[in-house]
């Protein structure tokens, strides 16, 4: 029994979209390698299609998505969000009360691990008098950035000389910069912005990058926030330094799709010669953008794999595919870090996530970057 318990419980909460599933869950499996117990928390459509890989970690849904909302019918709807975190907050609360009544401390619930995306897990926290920690599933440039931005947005004023790094001037964001001008701005990026209201407050922050890639960015978060740390990249062991045992993917795949086609097709090709090409589980490509890389990849006669939503498939130009038969493979899944690893992609063309940023860097992947969310 004592094995099984773990030396210590943690409780670990996860937005359900890939890019935050997959570190959180890479960080978990990092706890329980060192004889942590973990309870990962996200919604029944996430923690149905994870795979721990340890005995110390057990999954908790949180709220139905299959049956009320469907698989997909979160995504990019703010109606979620209220329902996620009503149905969140009293199961997670219920949850941690509970644990602290167990007779044995390894079992109570001595942190919760949140993502930093979702700012109200903190209250849970609070109320619930344990130790609270965000999780930075952005690179801490972009969060750098955003905590700017929503200062200025509140006509508020830095605490510390401001950081040398490039405004908002040409994001379409340049009627916000001076604020306040919170009433001109999407619901969506309010959300985003809201967050960094309570920055600050939670008793740990951990991002997954590493010093030397944003060195002059950590050292200055660190005057704004002190208890803020990089734990490296949140990629599988296998790739890095194989102190997880078995952790070869994420463990995290809502895409039920064979993975050894694209793979095989990659095994036919030379070493360094295929572009892959992928905009993320999220961000969606133009018409006019589709259109372009379709005839720079065709123009430059290369091979290449292309990961694309079967809703851009008609944004392509007429008998695309057909003309790049013998060179293109078109999927709308791949598992990417095995795909970035393997020794015939010399390129890839990427929407910028952070997750997809770290995975090219970690494997020495030269990118064509194309930063977008829309």
């Amino acid at each position: 029994m004592g094995e099984n318990v773990g030396r210590a419980h943690v409780l670990v909460l996860s937005f359900p979209w890939h890019g935050h599933v997959s570190p959180l869950l890479q960080f978990a499996r990092r706890l329980a390698c060192k004889g942590i117990r973990v309870t990962f928390a996200s919604s029944l459509s996430a923690t149905q299609s994870i795979q721990t890989g340890n005995h110390l970690i057990s999954l908790l849904p949180t709220y139905d998505d299959v049956t009320q909302d469907g698989l997909k019918g979160w995504s990019g709807r703010l109606s979620f969000l209220e329902k996620f975190q009503n149905s969140t907050t009293k199961i997670l609360f219920d949850f941690i009360q509970k644990s602290l009544q167990e007779s044995d401390e390894r079992r109570k619930v001595k942190c919760l691990v949140y993502d930093f995306d979702i700012g109200w897990p903190l209250d849970i926290a609070n109320q619930s008098g344990v130790q609270s920690a965000a999780f930075l599933t952005q690179t801490l440039g972009s969060t750098a950035a955003y905590y700017m931005l929503n200062l200025k947005v509140h006509g508020k004023k830095l605490n510390v000389p401001p950081l040398d790094m490039p405004d908002f001037s040409d994001t379409g964001l340049s009627d916000v910069v001076d604020g306040p001008g919170l009433g001109r701005i999407s619901p969506f990026l309010i959300a985003t912005l809201s967050k960094f209201d309570t920055f600050g407050k939670a008793d740990l922050y951990f991002c997954h990058t590493f010093d030397k890639m944003e060195h002059e960015v950590l050292e200055w978060m660190k005057n704004i926030c002190p208890t803020i740390a990089a734990i490296g990249p949140t990629i599988p062991s296998a790739y890095l330094d194989n102190r997880v045992e078995d952790n070869i993917d994420y463990g995290f795949n809502m895409n039920k799709l064979d993975s050894s086609t694209c793979l095989d097709w990659l095994n036919t090709k030379e070493r360094n010669s295929v572009v892959h090409v992928a905009s993320g589980s999220m961000a969606a490509i133009k018409l006019e953008e589709v259109k372009e890389i379709a005839m720079a990849l065709k123009n430059l006669g290369c091979d290449f794999l292309w990961v694309m939503k079967e809703a851009e498939m008609p944004n392509l130009p007429l008998n695309f595919i057909k003309e790049t038969f013998e060179k293109g493979m078109f999927v709308t899944w791949c598992p990417q870090v095995q795909v970035l690893s393997h020794p015939a992609v010399g390129y890839t063309v990427t929407h910028c996530g952070a997750n997809s940023l770290m995975e090219a860097i970690v494997f020495g992947v030269p990118m064509v970057a194309m930063p977008m969310f829309r």
